[in-house]
C-alpha cells in the first residue's frame, strides 16, 4: 500500500484526474458491449420465433395441399380425364416439396414420428389413387369408387389432424420462446440499469476521491504559504513525499521558509551588530569631536604664546596619534559592515528567486486545474451523446411498436390462418413497450449523472479559486521580499558613504600629523604651521560632522531594519 501511495504522489495531477476520465469510460464501454451481446441473443429469440410461426404456416399450407390432392381424386373420379391427372400430380409434387422444406423443423421423436404419419398418408393416397381409382375408373367400377372415397376422407382427416396436432406443437414452442424473449430482454434492461448505475458510482467515487486528496494537500500547502506570508517562519516543514506538482511546490515552500529563516535570522544578528557598530562609531565620532574641539584650543593657545608651543605640539601629536587609530578602527569597523550588509544582500537575493519558483509551481498547477475541469466538460459531453443513443433506442422501440401494430392489422385480414401472427406481433408491442419504459429509466440515469459532473466541475472551479488566493499570498510575500532588498541596498549605500568619509578624515589626520611635526621641527614656521593646522582642523572638525550624522543615518537605518525582520517570527 506504500508502494502504491508513492507512486500514486509521483504522477502528475493531470494523469490523476486523466485517470478518473478513462476508468469512466472504459466502464460505460463495457456496458455498452454487454447489453449490445445481450440484445443479439435476443435477435436470436426473435429468428427463432419468426421460424417456428413460419413453421405453424407451412403446416397450415401442406393441409391445404393435401385436401387439394383429395380434391383432384374426387375430379378424376368424376372426369377421368388426363388434365385432372396431370394436376394431380402437379399437387402431389407441390406436396413433396412443401414436405421436404418441412423436414428439416422437426427435431423431437414426437415431432418425427407425426410427420412420418403425414409421410405414410401421402403414399397410401398416392397408392390408392394409382392402384385402386385408376383401374376402377376405367373399369368403372362404382362399388369400388364409393369404397376408395371413404378411405381417402379417412386419410384426409388423419393427415388434418396430424398437420394440426404438429401446428399446435410449433405454436407452443413459439409461446415459449415469447416468454423466454419478455424475460432475457427483462434482463437485458436490468443488466443495463446496472451497469449504468455501477459505472456512475464507481466514476464518481474515483473523481470524488481524487478530488478530495489533491485539494488535502493543496490546502495543507495554502495554509503554510499564509502561515510564511503573515511572518511565522516557526512552523515545522511539510512531508509529502511524492514528486508531482504537489510534492514540487511543497518542496520549494519549505526551501523557501528554511531560507527566509536563515535570512531573517542572520539579519537580525547583523542588524544587532550594525546597531552595536552605528553606537560605537557614534560614540568614536563623538570622541573625534571633541579631540578636534581639543586640538582646535591648542592652536589658539599656540597663537597666544609661542612658549607654550613645544608642549601643545607634542599634546597635538599625541591626540593625533590616538585619533588615527581611531579613525583606522571606524575604518575597519565600516569594512566589515560592508561585508555583513552585502551577505545579507546575497540572502535577499536568494529568497526572490525561491519565491518566483513557487510562482511558476502555482502557474503549473493553475494549468492543471484548468486542464481538469476541460476533461469534466469533455465526460459531460459523452453523457450527452449516450443519451442520444438512449433516444435513438427509443425511437426504434416505438418503430417496432409501429410494425407490431401493422403485423396485427395483417394478420387479422388473413383470418384463423393468421392468428398465430398476431399473437406474435402483440407480443413484439408488448416487448416494445417494455423497452421504452427501461429506456425512461435510463435516460433518468444519465441525467443524474450530467448532474453530477457539473457538480464536479463546479467543485474544481473552487479549487481554482483557492490556487488564485495561495498565489496571490505568494506575491505579497515576493513584495514583502523587494521591500527588504531596497531598505539593504540603502543600507550598503549608507556604510558606503561612511567609508568614504573616514578615509576623508585619515587623509585629514596625516596633513594634521604632517603639520604638527613641522611645528615641532621648525619653529620658526610656527605661525604659518599654526594656520595651517588650524585650517585642517576645521576641515577635520567638518568631517567628523558628517560622519556623526551618517552614523546617526545609519543607526535609524539599522533601527528599520530591525522593525521590518521583528516581523517574523522565527
Amino acid at each position: 500500500m506504500k508502494k502504491f501511495v508513492s507512486v500514486w504522489r509521483n504522477i502528475k495531477i493531470g494523469w490523476k484526474f486523466s485517470f478518473s476520465v478513462f476508468i469512466c469510460i472504459l466502464l460505460f464501454a463495457i456496458s455498452t458491449m454487454v447489453t449490445f451481446a445481450q440484445l443479439g441473443g435476443l435477435n436470436d429469440q426473435l429468428s427463432k420465433m419468426d421460424q417456428l410461426s413460419s413453421t405453424a404456416g407451412k403446416m397450415t399450407e401442406i393441409g391445404s395441399i393435401f385436401l387439394a390432392m383429395d380434391n383432384a381424386i374426387a375430379d378424376y373420379i368424376i372426369h377421368p380425364t388426363e388434365e385432372n391427372k396431370e394436376a394431380y400430380l402437379e399437387i402431389r409434387k407441390t406436396l413433396l416439396q412443401a414436405g421436404e422444406d418441412s423436414k428439416k423443423e422437426f427435431n423431437d421423436a414426437e415431432e418425427t414420428a407425426l410427420f412420418l404419419k403425414l409421410v405414410q398418408n401421402d403414399k397410401m393416397l398416392n397408392d390408392l389413387f394409382y392402384i385402386t381409382v385408376i383401374p376402377a375408373v376405367e373399369q368403372k367400377n362404382t362399388q369400388i369408387l364409393s369404397g376408395v372415397r371413404e378411405r381417402a376422407k379417412v386419410l384426409s382427416d388423419e393427415t388434418i389432424a396430424a398437420l394440426d396436432e404438429l401446428r399446435d406443437m410449433k405454436m407452443k414452442e413459439r409461446n415459449d420462446s415469447v416468454h423466454e424473449s419478455r424475460e432475457y430482454m427483462a434482463q437485458i434492461a436490468f443488466t443495463l440499469i446496472a451497469a449504468l448505475i455501477g459505472s456512475i458510482l464507481i466514476s464518481a467515487a474515483i473523481t470524488l476521491l481524487i478530488q478530495k486528496l489533491i485539494m488535502m494537500h493543496i490546502k495543507r500547502v495554502i495554509d503554510f504559504s499564509k502561515e510564511v506570508a503573515s511572518g511565522n517562519l516557526s512552523s515545522a516543514d511539510m512531508e509529502y513525499g511524492g514528486r508531482d506538482e504537489i510534492g514540487q511546490l511543497t518542496d520549494s515552500q519549505n526551501n523557501l521558509k528554511n531560507k527566509m529563516k536563515a535570512m531573517v535570522m542572520h539579519i537580525k544578528e547583523t542588524s544587532k551588530e550594525l546597531q552595536a557598530r552605528s553606537a560605537q562609531l557614534n560614540k568614536t565620532s563623538s570622541e573625534v569631536n571633541e579631540g578636534s574641539q581639543h586640538v582646535s584650543a591648542t592652536m589658539q593657545e599656540l597663537a597666544a604664546g609661542s612658549s607654550a608651543q613645544s608642549h601643545a605640539s607634542s599634546d597635538i601629536a599625541a591626540q593625533m596619534e590616538d585619533f588615527s587609530k581611531q579613525i583606522e578602527k571606524a575604518n575597519e569597523e565600516g569594512s566589515s559592515m560592508r561585508q555583513s550588509s552585502e551577505q545579507v544582500l546575497q540572502l535577499v537575493a536568494s529568497g526572490s528567486h525561491q519565491m518566483e519558483s513557487s510562482v511558476i509551481h502555482m502557474d503549473e498547477i493553475m494549468k492543471v486545474m484548468d486542464s481538469s475541469v476541460r476533461e469534466v466538460l469533455i465526460l459531460e459531453e459523452k453523457t450527452n451523446e449516450i443519451a442520444s443513443l438512449v433516444t435513438v433506442i427509443e425511437q426504434i422501440a416505438d418503430q417496432t411498436n409501429l410494425l407490431a401494430l401493422n403485423a396485427a392489422i395483417e394478420a387479422a385480414r388473413v383470418g384463423e390462418h393468421g392468428r398465430g401472427f398476431a399473437v406474435v406481433a402483440d407480443e413484439v408491442r408488448k416487448l416494445a413497450i417494455g423497452v421504452t419504459s427501461s429506456i425512461t429509466d435510463i435516460t433518468k440515469i444519465v441525467d443524474e449523472f450530467k448532474n453530477l459532473s457539473k457538480h464536479v466541475a463546479k467543485t474544481l472551479g473552487s479549487g481554482q479559486i483557492r490556487v488564485k488566493d495561495s498565489t496571490h499570498s505568494i506575491h505579497l510575500t515576493g513584495q514583502s521580499f523587494q521591500q527588504i532588498s531596497q531598505s539593504i541596498q540603502q543600507l550598503d549605500e549608507r556604510i558606503a558613504n561612511v567609508g568614504e568619509h573616514v578615509n576623508t578624515i585619515a587623509d585629514g589626520m596625516a596633513l594634521v600629523n604632517r603639520a604638527v611635526e613641522e611645528v615641532a621641527a621648525v619653529s620658526e614656521e610656527s605661525a604659518a604651521g599654526i594656520e595651517e593646522v588650524s585650517a585642517s582642523v576645521h576641515q577635520s572638525s567638518v568631517r567628523i560632522r558628517d560622519v556623526a550624522d551618517s552614523s546617526k543615518m545609519l543607526k535609524d537605518l539599522s533601527d528599520d531594519l530591525t522593525k521590518l525582520v521583528g516581523a517574523f517570527r522565527i
